[in-house]
């Protein structure tokens, strides 16, 4: 089994993915990860351990997008970020 928190909107998606995130983590994930992006840029993190190793890890990278996806979960996760990566990119594509 697995937590998934997806955000859709106008305000940037990684904050209130991980806030989504951390409020499933006390099912006991061993890992987590965000996919974020726009139009133009999406961008995959993973991390191992806690949602606060996910967020230490994200500190220097791209998290700006209004469309993304979080996932906790063990060994399946980097399958399902990489499989909903291609929806969240196809959706986008078919909504404007």
């Amino acid at each position: 089994m697995c937590g998934i928190v997806a955000y859709v909107g106008n305000k940037e998606a990684y904050p209130i993915i991980i806030k989504g995130l951390k409020r499933l983590e006390y099912r006991g994930y061993d890992s987590s990860g965000v996919s974020i992006g726009d139009e133009d840029n999406i961008s995959l993190l993973k991390q191992k351990g806690k949602v606060s190793d996910l967020e230490d890890y994200a500190i220097d990278k791209n998290t700006k997008g209004s469309i993304g996806i979080g996932i906790l979960d063990g060994q399946r996760m980097v399958f399902l970020i990489k499989s909903i990566h291609i929806r969240i990119i196809l959706v986008t594509e078919n909504y404007h």
